[in-house]
């Protein structure tokens, strides 16, 4: 069962949804960033520069091609990215609909979200407008309560 399916089950209420998803989204925005091509080359080519000659009996019958590696490693750093995308985008529904704005949880959601939208998808405006609207409702939301007590 996938895991955003097994969080769904398992969190009934949207603060431990939201929590949930932020977790999720943060695991795969993680293993995303673990399977960095260049790193992975660059640690390959290391690896022949340092390597000892093979006998001819022990390579095998088939080459392996670094194109098909590639393509696997691409094909999933894109569902990594798929999925946290997802996660962070549920998690922020749920949080939007149930916690208050100036809530830790939510802040630390949005900001982490504001990250990925940054460093992951490489939208800096987005990933600004995102954080700027988490603080300014979180901020908002403090003045309302400050207000609410001093009546």
């Amino acid at each position: 069962m996938d895991v955003l399916k097994k969080a769904y089950i398992l969190c009934s209420d949207n603060e431990s949804m939201s929590w949930c998803q932020k977790m999720i989204a943060d695991m795969y925005r993680y293993a995303w960033e673990a399977l960095d091509i260049k790193q992975y080359e660059d640690e390959e080519k290391k690896k022949d520069e340092n390597s000892l000659e093979v006998p001819v009996q022990a390579l095998p019958e088939e080459p392996l091609v670094l194109a098909d590696m590639y393509m696997d490693i691409m094909k999933e750093r894109k569902g990594f990215l798929e999925k946290s995308h997802k996660a962070y985008a549920f998690g922020t529904l749920k949080a939007e609909k149930g916690i208050l704005a100036a809530s830790p949880l939510r802040l630390g959601l949005a900001l982490n979200f504001a990250v990925f939208t940054y460093e992951v998808l490489q939208d800096k405006e987005g990933a600004k407008e995102m954080a700027n609207k988490a603080i300014e409702l979180g901020n908002k939301t403090i003045e309302k309560i400050e207000d609410e007590e001093e009546r």
